[in-house]
């Protein structure tokens, strides 16, 4: 399948599976999990929102290297692992917008999360620069599965074909 076809399909799961585990590493190199709901852009840019105490933020500033898992499982489980980079974003405008979206995205209407529901500075916005997404799902009427990988930018998948 085409780049720009897989990066479409990958986008539009994304979009629908909004809930995931982001895994950071820990100052003594352990890998570190936690559940979060996330936002995607255009650009297949992540935002989530976290506490500043967290132990994801505390990771995201020691190292900033990050990765995402979500899945679906309806008749045949697919799943999306996009690698990268963490940036925390300063931008009160931008963590506002992505509080509001993902409020209104919840999952259960009498229920969020608790970082949804503090204000101030103790949340932060942190974006998820996306430089490899792997796509794997299953082939319909067929016991294989097809795995799908893409490189951000493109440059660095055109480079290795060379």
């Amino acid at each position: 399948m085409e780049h720009a076809q897989v990066k479409s399909d990958i986008l539009n799961f994304l979009r629908n599976n909004t809930t995931g585990v982001v895994c950071t590493v820990t100052p003594a190199n352990f890998a570190h999990s936690a559940a979060i709901s996330f936002h995607v852009d255009d650009d297949m840019n992540i935002f989530f929102l976290t506490r500043l105490d967290s132990q994801k933020c505390k990771n995201i500033k020691i190292n900033k290297s990050i990765s995402l898992t979500t899945f679906e499982e309806k008749v045949l489980p697919t799943s999306v692992h996009v690698d990268g980079r963490a940036e925390i974003i300063d931008s009160v405008a931008k963590k506002m917008e992505i509080k509001e979206i993902l409020i209104k995205r919840s999952w259960n209407e009498s229920y969020l999360p608790p970082v949804m529901r503090q204000e101030g500075s103790e949340i932060v916005l942190i974006k998820i620069v996306p430089e490899q997404a792997t796509w794997f799902r299953f082939i319909k009427d067929s016991r294989k599965a097809e795995l799908e990988r893409i490189q951000f930018p493109k440059i660095i998948e055109e480079k290795e074909e060379e």
